[in-house]
């Protein structure tokens, strides 16, 4: 399962509707494994 901020589904729209005034090619997702999370899997609960 992917998971991701809505600010960054909003800026992938606007990016794949205007891709060459976006700088979010440059950009990086990080898909995190459980239990981490976090913009770069810098978190993680233990249950």
């Amino acid at each position: 399962m992917w998971s991701s901020s809505i600010d960054l589904a909003e800026q992938y729209e606007y990016y794949l509707d205007q891709p060459t005034q976006s700088n979010l090619s440059n950009e990086k997702f990080f898909n995190c494994t459980k239990p981490w999370f976090g913009s770069r899997c810098q978190y993680s609960f233990e249950f």
